[in-house]
């Protein structure tokens, strides 16, 4: 199921964040998301940051992660057209120590 990807404030910023030969491959998995809004697996409770309703994708032999929230049949109101879905970005970083989830927990609450 195809999606828009959004960056929720500061998702974005992350990529630029990451080693410069880990952002091509963040940017393979972002349009693969685009190509299957449901290619991420859900995030529950996770080290005491409520993350339900939120999907991840791992990349780089799973030391990263793509942290988004799915917004399905959206319509666009502009004259007639169809339905679309959205991943909201949310956030995008490392696994180690728990980063991105601490990252994504500060920018939900």
């Amino acid at each position: 199921m195809k999606c828009s990807i959004k960056f929720k404030p500061g998702a974005y910023n992350d990529i630029e964040k990451l080693p410069i030969n880990i952002q091509g491959e963040c940017f393979e998995m972002l349009d693969r998301l685009e190509n299957n809004l449901h290619l991420g697996r859900p995030l529950e409770n996770k080290y005491g940051i409520d993350l339900n309703g939120y999907y991840k994708i791992y990349f780089n032999n799973a030391k990263y992660r793509i942290i988004y929230s799915k917004t399905e049949n959206v319509v666009e109101v502009k004259g007639i057209s169809p339905s679309i879905n959205i991943a909201n970005i949310v956030g995008i970083g490392p696994r180690k120590n728990f980063a991105i989830y601490k990252t994504v927990g500060n920018r939900i609450s």
